[in-house]
């Protein structure tokens, strides 16, 4: 029986664990989504976003009302120009009038957008919400989600990848409930928490529904860096041939 716990209990976290930051970093690193209005301009404004070209009316002479610059020939004869695409940074400042249509980013700005928020609300070192910081972090995070979700399954670094689950479990915890709490204009639940609504009968669930399965993806995590991969593992095939080769050498 204790064979049992040590080696078929880690098995059944890691295919918990694996499976649900796998998809959670699938989505961040393959998938897209929209963002017009305030969220598109945000994320311009600290580098992530071009804002893509319009057609706008052409003044006499073919330039464009709005910067000056002549446009071509051809536009100012049709009565429009083209103004091309910019990178937001740089200084540069947009707002929700410059995206009016949907602009199809990574679904890692998410990640992206609540630190920003968390900056804004003073919860956020700034120096972690610069436009580079932001796509280190952002990107750490899916690494860790689509590649440690990956690797979990086949047991390798299991105890490795298992402490950057809880880190991002505790980085998500802060960002998108404890902090937001906190700061939130409504009281929070023992000063930290969103607000407990026990006594509504529709919401009583579904308001911790989110920081529930934040908290047991942090407690699963820490279960598994302190357990290990457990004997079905690429961890426990390649640890028991290195002690075993140990004992021979010793025994020699």
């Amino acid at each position: 029986m204790r064979g049992l716990a040590l080696h078929v209990s880690p098995l059944f976290l890691r295919l918990a664990l694996g499976l649900v930051f796998l998809y959670a970093g699938w989505g961040k690193l393959l998938e897209t989504m929209p963002v017009e209005g305030e969220t598109a301009a945000r994320l311009a404004n600290a580098g992530f976003v071009k804002m893509p070209p319009r057609v706008t009316p052409a003044q006499p002479g073919g330039a464009p009302a709005e910067n000056g610059q002549n446009g071509s020939a051809d536009a100012g004869r049709m009565g429009v120009v083209v103004i091309p695409a910019r990178q937001g940074g740089g200084g540069q400042s947009f707002t929700a009038a410059d995206f009016p249509e949907p602009v199809e980013v990574s679904r890692r700005m998410n990640l992206v957008l609540s630190m920003l928020a968390a900056e804004e609300r003073g919860q956020w070192p700034g120096f972690l919400a610069s436009p580079t910081m932001l796509n280190v972090q952002s990107w750490a995070i899916t690494i860790i989600e689509f590649v440690g979700g990956c690797l979990v399954l086949l047991g390798l670094l299991t105890r490795l990848w298992a402490l950057g689950f809880a880190g991002a479990m505790v980085g998500a915890l802060w960002l998108t409930q404890i902090g937001p709490a906190i700061a939130a204009a409504e009281p929070a639940f023992l000063g930290f928490l969103p607000p407990l609504p026990m006594a509504d009968p529709a919401m009583w669930m579904r308001a911790w529904e989110l920081m529930f399965f934040q908290f047991t993806l942090l407690c699963g995590s820490m279960a598994l860096a302190c357990l290990g991969a457990g004997g079905l593992s690429l961890d426990g095939l390649v640890f028991r041939e290195k002690k075993r080769g140990v004992r021979v050498m010793q025994d020699e």
